[in-house]
């Protein structure tokens, strides 16, 4: 069965409306489409020398439809060239939708693993696992199923079994998968194979002690020292204290798994990015032997307004991120690329306390360091996107060791819909603070992402000021000693 979402026609599509957006909101440092929707990275692999991103694309309108994937490869993970689209909803596995999922490189061609969505006479809409073949530009897929939901156990819900993340372990390939029980519970589920088409179903692989009616979407799979460590995101986690305040959370899971049993021994769980807008992010490792992240630099059930003005594109990846095992703590920091595109420096030393400006202390395409040492508690702080009417503003309160991103009078007002947890413009996140506090703060247009301690912990945010809301102020309750490199991005 052939729809009439075909990569052909979605090719020709691009091709003739990708001149036709505005510009208003767009960045120039973040990965976007050239027109239409994306949300989830898909496929994130380094293959024959390159950094490949795959993402979840709607090219025809600037809200979630059927699913394509997009495609596009970089040498440096911050510029990026636009590729054919890989994926079209336009087979008998995949018509209502080629879904999230992972690739994997075997003996040179690159393995695409998604899910793809069918209506089933019998039971209704179902996710079932599809593979594709390619070269780097062109794919092709195989003609049935590799997984289905027959396979799971009585347990599990048949409707909602997506998003495959795809690896091999000694001479096994594994599939994880994100899934939920028939009690509710967000869980992921293992399987194995010899040759990436006959799959075994092995175990529940680990299940969430919340009753919240969620799945556990887009796992993503890796080692750290000898760790192994899991990206999720669950949907509808309850709030715990600072963390947890979005409709969906992202989270890191360190432990261990057997793989002769398919079970994982949990040790931590923390959240990813502690701000508003960041989802199902996806790892690879590259020939430098790092492990780089990159996430949907969005949130489900958030007012988007390059959609509602009809610009013609909505959504964004944040950017890549290199991530660390610290302890029992992932670190997570702006690959080391992106100091390429850093250009006029602007360096500040002051003691101080009250507000401060500086005439060149300003942007909205900007990278801003910041280290500030102190002898008594106190509150401090840096204001972006400042206007006459708008100022975003993180504080970082030592007493209680929290940091505070507040956005609830940023310009253009976010709003959620019924489902949203927490919307009322503000997160905090817990960090440490020993006398000496660093953060960086990489703003790109409508968009800011902010990092703690050398990347202890990250917020990120959209932000939609106005075109002359570019100005800076740093503040403090109490004398402090702070030093601010800004570098103007070129």
């Amino acid at each position: 069965m052939v729809n009439e979402h075909g990569l052909e026609k979605a090719n020709q599509y691009i091709g003739k409306n990708k001149s036709k957006i505005d510009n208003k909101y767009r960045h120039q440092f973040h990965f976007m489409a050239q027109v239409g929707w994306i949300n989830d990275p898909n496929g994130f692999s380094f293959y024959q020398g390159e950094y490949h991103l795959f993402y979840q694309y709607y090219p025809y309108g600037t809200t979630h439809g059927p699913m394509h994937w997009g495609h596009a490869k970089s040498k440096d993970l911050i510029m990026w060239e636009h590729l054919p689209v890989a994926l079209a909803p336009c087979d008998a596995i995949d018509e209502k939708g080629c879904f999230s999922g992972t690739a994997i490189e075997i003996d040179g061609e690159h393995i695409l693993m998604y899910t793809g969505v069918v209506q089933d006479e019998a039971n209704g809409i179902r996710q079932r696992q599809c593979i594709a073949k390619g070269d780097g530009v062109i794919y092709s897929k195989t003609p049935n199923h590799v997984i289905t939901e027959d396979s799971l156990p009585d347990s599990i819900a048949k409707s909602d079994f997506r998003d495959p993340k795809i690896f091999k372990h000694d001479e096994m390939f594994y599939c994880i998968l994100g899934t939920k029980s028939i009690t509710q519970q967000g869980c992921l589920v293992l399987y194995e194979s010899t040759n990436i088409y006959d799959w075994k179903f092995k175990n529940i692989l680990n299940m969430s002690r919340e009753v919240n009616g969620g799945v556990y979407e887009c796992p993503d799979y890796f080692t750290l020292d000898e760790k192994d460590i899991f990206l999720i995101s669950p949907q509808y986690k309850k709030p715990q204290g600072y963390r947890y305040h979005n409709i969906f959370s992202c989270v890191y899971k360190i432990g261990k798994i057997d793989f002769e049993t398919g079970l994982f021994d949990l040790e931590k769980e923390e959240e990813i990015d502690s701000g508003f807008d960041f989802y199902a992010p996806q790892t690879l490792l590259d020939d430098r032997g790092r492990r780089i992240m990159i996430a949907w630099m969005q949130m489900w059930s958030r007012s988007m307004p390059s959609n509602i003005e009809k610009h013609n594109w909505a959504g964004a990846m944040t950017i890549p991120r290199e991530i660390m095992l610290v302890g029992d703590k992932l670190y997570q920091y702006p690959v080391s690329e992106f100091k390429a595109y850093r250009d006029k420096e602007f360096v500040l030393e002051l003691d101080f306390n009250g507000e401060f400006s500086h005439n060149e202390l300003m942007g909205k395409h900007i990278d801003v360091e910041i280290e500030a040492t102190y002898e008594e508690d106190c509150l401090f702080g840096i204001k972006l996107f400042q206007g006459k009417e708008a100022e975003t503003i993180f504080t970082f309160d030592t007493k209680n060791k929290v940091v505070i991103f507040d956005r609830s009078n940023s310009g253009f007002k976010i709003t959620g819909d019924k489902y949203e947890i927490s919307n009322s413009g503000i997160r905090t996140v817990a960090i440490t603070c020993d006398k000496t506090i660093k953060a960086r703060f990489i703003l790109d247009n409508t968009s800011v992402e902010a990092f703690f301690n050398d990347g202890e912990k990250a917020m990120t945010g959209n932000i939609y000021s106005g075109e002359q809301d570019n100005g800076i102020s740093i503040f403090s309750d109490k004398q402090i000693h702070i030093s601010i490199h800004q570098y103007q991005l070129k």
